[in-house]
């Protein structure tokens, strides 16, 4: 979980505030308050330490319709703007320049002649010693790698990323062809021995036709053929052996004969059984039969049954029916039952029993060696390369780290080192931002770190465990100066405030704001969470639906029909901004204040990001960029996250399309897109931009580094 940095004034500005800053940008005061209701809490606190607020009563303020006034820029922190800050006009230079990490896992597959093994991430591609695991070479490809696929000689590489199919030499790790493809979402790619690459994939979500199948001459990058006419959601591609063939399915399996790739023709061999929905396919080592995955949409978690075809007029035979298997998949002439806790493999034909590991806790097996003594593995404590003879882990991939991180900033020797406090199971991780080296780590728990914060004078460092114990850690000497157990309860992401006395978390079932005082070490009620939080991947950037003011009140945000809204619990006052809801199902997913707390940015379900006047108390513009994304539990959004630039008025929004962007608020103008998925925040100076996903950092900036 991610702190929110102190940058932003008290949103509901005291009178001699707002007059000041009225008066110097020429624009007329805020509008009067009138009385109204404020929410009250009428459970009881959850520790004899907890205080409640009195009920009070209070109102929004009158809403004064006024022409839509033009924007005036906040003026910069005195003291705090780097020379290289990023604003409207350097954004333009925006560029990655560092990675910290070695990303998140994508792929994995072991060469022909079974000496390397070799991994995917969101970094680039790595090749390990496949005996000591030492890495070998690594492929800095810059894009997030989907599929792999060696030639059959192991001397070439081929990948596929989002638009694009590469070809790069394992010897010299130099890149040898690059081709652009129609494909956003590659499913499969394969390279045949008779000299071309295929691959199939779907252009985009909803787009018509469902999916795509081309092949290119792999030495000239020639297109030799393009098949578009595949309308179907499931679909993948096999090729066999010997490369004359590809076999491909949406609702059928149908078969393409390349012998000459330049004039490829379907082709129907005799079939017995021709199944439905197929979602995987694979060639036997003989290729005479072809095993077949089946998709069950009754049931999107488990498979539907499989079947091995053969091409010479034998019967369909159906895979393993007597057994239970959640997913069924096919190597090498061994088909492999995956559960849950329980792994088994069986040699073809026959059914020979070849391997057979079961586990108490959750795993799950994804990819096996050529000899099928090393297996990848998913736990829940990460990826590894496990050997299944001696039942031991050989290697970590991609362990659950980096899960919340904090950024900071701080003088070493009179230059500024930029770092980051990143969390694994029970432990803090201290990276140098510039050099991507790791200056400390330090085992505080064996629960999982849910959120931590930094201190405003970035001199501790506030966590918080699944068990819902917090720590303070000075990052000067790495010692814990505080403990306190708040109890294994529901809570949220942690907050420090502009003073660094106390942090803010959301606590308890139902869950509400709470404030816990650093030094008396009580937990005070401050309002309810009044905020969708239910999401299915909130838990994955971990933002909390609060934030403080430079004052130390607690703001949240809400919505009725006709406005949306801001509340400040601490003040107990509510900020209503008159605007259309009707078509929203629900309210505000993320807010922020700019540096000089003139400016609210507020981000709804529909791709908008409202920008108010907190003076005036108005909706002065709209900025649209972000799609709103329908997840797997059927609710759909458009942000994770916004935040100003810590010293200008520039604009970072987080979208659950996988995109972050920078806005001008001055103009209304989207200045860059990054794809990617995670979270991002500047350093304290404003002069980075850090941008973090699963196990990998990556540093934007203006070059030069530092």
């Amino acid at each position: 979980m991610v702190p929110k940095k102190q940058n932003y004034n008290n949103l509901f500005v005291l009178m001699a505030f707002t007059t000041l800053l009225a008066s110097a940008c020429s624009d007329p005061a805020a509008p009067e308050t009138t009385p109204a209701s404020f929410p009250t809490d009428t459970r009881p606190p959850p520790t004899s330490t907890a205080t409640q607020p009195q009920s009070s009563s209070l109102v929004p303020p009158t809403l004064t319709p006024s022409p839509l006034p033009t924007i005036i820029p906040s003026t910069p922190i005195a003291g705090q703007a780097h020379p290289l800050v990023l604003d409207s006009i350097s954004v333009q230079d925006l560029q990655l320049l560092h990675y910290v990490g070695t990303g998140v896992h994508t792929f994995t597959l072991w060469s022909p002649d079974g000496k390397y093994f070799v991994r995917a991430t969101t970094r680039g591609i790595y090749f390990h010693d496949s005996e000591t695991f030492e890495e070998v070479l690594f492929m800095d490809t810059g894009y997030v790698v989907r599929k792999l696929v060696f030639s059959p000689d192991g001397s070439r590489l081929a990948f596929a990323a989002s638009g694009r199919v590469e070809v790069w030499s394992t010897e010299s790790g130099e890149k040898l062809l690059e081709i652009e493809t129609p494909f956003d979402f590659p499913r499969q790619l394969e390279y045949s021995p008779t000299g071309y690459i295929a691959a199939i994939g779907r252009p985009c979500i909803d787009c018509d036709p469902v999916s795509v199948l081309v092949v290119w001459d792999v030495v000239t990058g020639e297109e030799l053929f393009y098949y578009d006419m595949i309308y179907s959601h499931r679909f993948d591609m096999t090729m066999s052996p010997d490369g004359k063939t590809i076999a491909y399915g949406g609702g059928h399996v149908l078969f393409l004969d390349m012998e000459d790739p330049s004039h490829a023709e379907h082709y129907s061999p005799s079939l017995e059984f021709n199944p439905q929905d197929v979602y995987e396919l694979s060639y036997l080592p003989d290729g005479e039969h072809i095993f077949v995955q089946t998709f069950d949409d009754n049931d999107v978690y488990n498979n539907g049954p499989s079947y091995i075809l053969s091409l010479n007029g034998e019967p369909t035979e159906e895979v393993l029916p007597g057994i239970e298997c959640d997913q069924r998949t096919h190597e090498d002439g061994i088909i492999t039952c995956h559960n849950y806790k329980k792994v088994q493999r069986f040699s073809y034909p026959g059914w020979v029993e070849v391997l057979n590991y079961s586990r108490d806790e959750w795993f799950e097996s994804r990819t096996f060696g050529p000899d099928g003594d090393q297996m990848v593995v998913d736990t829940k404590d990460g990826l590894f390369v496990f050997d299944t003879q001696m039942r031991n882990v050989l290697f970590p991939l991609d362990q659950i780290g980096m899960q919340a991180i904090a950024i900071g900033m701080r003088q070493v020797n009179a230059d500024s080192q930029y770092f980051a406090a990143t969390t694994d199971v029970g432990q803090i991780d201290y990276w140098d931002l510039v050099t991507g080296k790791l200056l400390h780590s330090m085992q505080i728990s064996e629960a999982r770190i849910k959120g931590v914060a930094l201190s405003p004078d970035q001199s501790t460092l506030a966590s918080i465990d699944e068990f819902g114990v917090i720590r303070m850690i000075d990052i000067n000497t790495f010692s814990i100066t505080l403990s306190h157990d708040l109890g294994e309860v529901n809570y949220g992401p942690i907050v420090y405030s502009p003073t660094g006395s106390e942090i803010a978390l959301l606590y308890g079932d139902p869950s509400a704001v709470f404030t816990f005082d650093l030094q008396s070490q009580a937990l005070t009620y401050v309002g309810e969470d009044v905020t969708p939080w239910d999401y299915y991947y909130s838990s994955v950037l971990g933002h909390g639906p609060f934030i403080y003011t430079d004052a130390g009140d607690i703001v949240s945000w809400t919505w009725q029909e006709e406005n949306v809204s801001l509340s400040n619990y601490s003040q107990e006052e509510v900020l209503e901004f008159s605007y259309d809801m009707s078509n929203h199902w629900s309210g505000p997913q993320a807010a922020a204040f700019s540096p000089v707390g003139r400016y609210a940015a507020i981000g709804l379900n529909n791709e908008t990001i409202l920008i108010g006047d907190t003076t005036k108390v108005e909706i002065i513009r709209e900025l649209v960029g972000h799609s709103p994304v329908t997840g797997l539990h059927g609710w759909t959004g458009s942000f994770e996250y916004l935040t100003f630039s810590p010293v200008n008025d520039l604009l970072l929004s987080i979208g659950k399309d996988a995109t972050i962007r920078l806005w001008d608020i001055v103009s209304g103008v989207e200045l860059h897109k990054i794809d990617f998925y995670g979270f991002a925040d500047f350093t304290p100076d404003g002069r980075f931009l850090i941008v973090k996903s699963g196990s990998l950092i990556q540093v934007w900036g203006v070059p030069p580094l530092p």
